[in-house]
Protein backbone atom coordinates (compact mmCIF):
# COMPACT_ATOMS: atom_id res chain seq x y z
CA UNK A 1 0.00 0.00 0.00
CA UNK A 2 2.90 2.35 0.71
CA UNK A 3 4.21 1.84 -2.84
CA UNK A 4 0.77 2.76 -4.25
CA UNK A 5 0.68 5.86 -2.08
CA UNK A 6 4.13 6.90 -3.32
CA UNK A 7 3.08 6.38 -6.93
CA UNK A 8 -0.04 8.57 -6.57
CA UNK A 9 1.33 11.13 -4.11
CA UNK A 10 2.23 13.78 -6.69
CA UNK A 11 -0.77 13.37 -8.98
CA UNK A 12 -3.86 12.68 -6.85
CA UNK A 13 -5.27 14.13 -3.68
CA UNK A 14 -7.70 12.25 -1.44
CA UNK A 15 -10.10 11.30 -0.14
CA UNK A 16 -10.13 7.90 -1.84
CA UNK A 17 -12.68 5.12 -1.85
CA UNK A 18 -10.71 1.89 -1.39
CA UNK A 19 -12.01 -1.68 -1.54
CA UNK A 20 -9.87 -4.72 -0.77
CA UNK A 21 -10.49 -8.38 -1.50
CA UNK A 22 -8.77 -11.75 -1.77
CA UNK A 23 -10.23 -14.46 -3.99
CA UNK A 24 -9.55 -18.13 -4.78
CA UNK A 25 -8.12 -18.85 -1.34
CA UNK A 26 -8.69 -22.58 -1.69
CA UNK A 27 -7.04 -22.93 -5.09
CA UNK A 28 -3.67 -23.61 -3.46
CA UNK A 29 -3.81 -26.42 -0.86
CA UNK A 30 -1.03 -24.78 1.18
CA UNK A 31 -3.28 -21.76 1.75
CA UNK A 32 -6.70 -23.36 1.37
CA UNK A 33 -6.56 -25.47 4.52
CA UNK A 34 -6.40 -22.25 6.56
CA UNK A 35 -9.71 -21.07 5.03
CA UNK A 36 -11.94 -24.17 5.08
CA UNK A 37 -15.25 -22.27 5.00
CA UNK A 38 -14.55 -19.46 2.57
CA UNK A 39 -12.98 -18.96 -0.83
CA UNK A 40 -12.92 -15.16 -0.85
CA UNK A 41 -12.76 -12.27 1.58
CA UNK A 42 -14.21 -8.91 0.57
CA UNK A 43 -13.97 -5.78 2.70
CA UNK A 44 -16.52 -3.02 2.28
CA UNK A 45 -15.29 0.04 0.39
CA UNK A 46 -14.13 2.81 2.71
CA UNK A 47 -13.37 6.47 2.31
CA UNK A 48 -9.82 7.24 3.43
CA UNK A 49 -7.64 10.33 3.18
CA UNK A 50 -4.56 8.33 2.19
CA UNK A 51 -4.33 5.13 0.15
CA UNK A 52 -1.88 3.71 2.69
CA UNK A 53 -4.18 4.39 5.66
CA UNK A 54 -2.92 2.04 8.41
CA UNK A 55 -6.41 1.47 9.82
CA UNK A 56 -7.68 0.14 6.48
CA UNK A 57 -4.89 -2.44 6.24
CA UNK A 58 -5.41 -3.48 9.87
CA UNK A 59 -9.15 -3.94 9.41
CA UNK A 60 -8.61 -6.04 6.31
CA UNK A 61 -6.01 -8.17 8.12
CA UNK A 62 -8.51 -8.66 10.98
CA UNK A 63 -11.16 -9.79 8.47
CA UNK A 64 -8.71 -12.34 7.07
CA UNK A 65 -7.93 -13.72 10.52
CA UNK A 66 -11.64 -13.94 11.41
CA UNK A 67 -12.27 -15.91 8.20
CA UNK A 68 -9.46 -18.36 8.90
CA UNK A 69 -9.15 -21.34 11.23
CA UNK A 70 -7.44 -19.03 13.71
CA UNK A 71 -10.30 -16.52 14.02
Amino acid sequence: MAALADMFRGDLDGPFCVAMSVRNLRRNPKVGWVFPNTDSIVARPEMVDRIDDPGLSERFADAMVRSSRYG
